[in-house]
């Protein structure tokens, strides 16, 4: 094949998707590997319809993975984030305990402040990587 006739799936510029066969199982429904030019696949992904509304589920994604919606906001999700992620919304919840047990017993000791410090700091990475350079979107 030519250099001017290779597709984007030839030059792995994008994945390949490869549609599961339907069994009687109702989970291989609607279910899609995404393969790269090796034939590797790179991560599945299906779509449910909660009461919340539409969830996209990725299963085995072993490699970092940017998320773009309409051009309008881009998010890298790798365990750093995530482990930032969670520790934000630790650190919120601890805060919330913390505010109630120095409102009833007095300060902070000195192990809760640094543990606090250690979580904020984690929570202002997790922030910067979420809104560092995403772009609002308009509710």
């Amino acid at each position: 094949m030519t250099a001017s006739a290779l597709t984007p799936y030839d030059t792995g510029e994008r994945l390949q998707p490869q549609l599961w066969e339907p069994t009687s199982e109702s989970e291989t429904f609607g279910r899609v590997d995404f393969e790269d030019n090796e034939e590797r696949t790179v991560f599945g992904a299906h779509v449910d319809l909660t009461p919340a509304g539409y969830v996209l589920r990725l299963t085995n994604l072993y490699d970092p993975l940017t998320i773009d919606v309409d051009d309008a906001r881009t998010l890298v999700v790798s365990d750093d984030l995530r482990v930032g992620v969670e520790a934000l919304l630790a650190f919120a919840e601890r805060g919330y305990e913390d505010f109630k047990y120095q409102a009833e017993h007095g300060d902070y000791s000195p192990q809760n402040q640094a543990a606090a410090a250690d979580r904020w700091a984690l929570a202002q990475q997790a922030q910067a990587a979420i809104l560092g350079d995403a772009t609002p979107i308009a509710n």
